[in-house]
């Protein structure tokens, strides 16, 4: 995707192929570097499309400014698709979960901050009790999250069904949601950190819009 579009195959001299484009890749590597060094990646493969999707990237931000080379479309969706690859690996490199059982008032300490379950209230509903949890979680910058994750207990039938919280932002989605534990006063939590995931969305919808300009634009 980063080289393909610009040469004509069989005929191609492999002229294109200049110093900008290799000091791109070198670039792209050392960007590589510095997100590997704040994780620990389990295989090779995750390296591979780490560099080389940063690299698609750089290449179809400078495609944008260059007249004459490949059709809007394609440089939209290349660029969606570098996006995309970029913010799935993200995501798995990043990915957070903790899993605990804690009862009302107490506190589970974390890597770089805690959970405070502070508190649960119960309401009734038409056809179902809500038992809503409130948690209070601080990370390693000593910023609050407050998380109100639900418990759904219906009569008929007999069911319990959990609701997670979920806080979204452009760097991370982050929710928690939390279970009955049978015979005791604990519950169990599970809270996850997903980086990226808004930008796993916004690329799937970039590469849509690459193939309908295209669509339209034959129209």
């Amino acid at each position: 995707m980063s080289i393909g579009p610009n040469i004509k195959w069989i005929r191609h001299n492999f002229k294109f192929i200049n110093l900008r484009l290799i000091l791109l890749f070198f670039f792209s590597i050392f960007i590589s570097y510095l997100i590997l060094i704040k994780s620990e990646p389990n295989t090779l493969f995750v390296t591979i499309l780490l560099v080389f999707s940063i690299y698609l990237l750089f290449i179809t931000i400078r495609d944008f400014f260059v007249s004459n080379q490949i059709n809007f479309s394609q440089k939209i969706s290349h660029f969606g698709f570098g996006l995309l690859t970029l913010s799935i690996v993200l995501n798995g490199m990043f990915s957070n979960e903790i899993i605990t059982n804690i009862k009302v008032g107490e506190k589970y300490k974390l890597k770089n901050g805690s959970i405070f379950f502070e508190n649960i209230k119960s309401h009734e509903r038409k056809n179902y009790i809500s038992i809503i949890g409130n948690f209070r979680i601080k990370e390693n910058n000593n910023k609050e999250i407050f998380f109100n994750p639900e418990l759904r207990i219906f009569n008929q039938p007999n069911i319990v069904t959990s609701e997670a919280d979920i806080k979204t932002n452009l760097v991370s989605d982050k929710f928690l949601v939390m279970n009955l534990v049978k015979g005791n006063d604990y519950y169990n939590i599970r809270y996850q950190t997903k980086p990226f995931m808004i930008w796993i969305w916004i690329s799937s919808i970039l590469m849509a819009i690459g193939g309908l300009t295209n669509f339209f634009k034959k129209k």
